[in-house]
């Protein structure tokens, strides 16, 4: 019983802060696994987390075109600019999921808040980065 509140409480945290239609529209989503079949809370934990990571590579790859796009440009203050605001974000990032995964410190479901939380953070990064800067010398969607 405990185990079906944790995964309801969990499903509605993917639904509710996912992505806007509009946006999974103009970008195919990634594969991901089901964690929805997962069996146990460890499971769960074990399915989120590989989630944030695959979103933390996709977030570091784009980072870096848009980085490798950025140092071609004359002004070199673009660059800057994005690193010392990616550096802010970071810092907002593990403070907000930090706060969300407390919610619920010492239970089990922890990992899976924060992971989750990590997730969409990050994925809603992604989409901003997208909006705002060049990538791979086409311009902004």
């Amino acid at each position: 019983m405990l185990i079906a509140i944790r995964l309801t409480m969990v499903v509605w945290l993917l639904f509710t802060v996912a992505p806007t239609q509009k946006a999974a529209q103009n970008k195919p989503a990634p594969p991901e696994q089901d964690c929805a079949q997962a069996n146990s809370q460890f499971e769960l934990n074990e399915c989120t987390g590989k989630q944030y990571h695959k979103a933390d590579t996709r977030l570091n790859s784009l980072y870096a075109r848009i980085g490798t796009d950025l140092q071609k440009d004359q002004d070199k203050s673009a660059l800057d600019k994005l690193r010392a605001a990616e550096r802010a974000w970071i810092q907002y990032r593990d403070l907000h999921c930090d706060a969300a995964r407390n919610q619920f410190a010492g239970g089990s479901i922890a990992p899976t808040i924060w992971a989750t939380c990590m997730t969409m953070v990050t994925e809603h990064r992604i989409e901003e980065l997208q909006d705002a800067y060049p990538v791979d010398g086409q311009p902004r969607k």
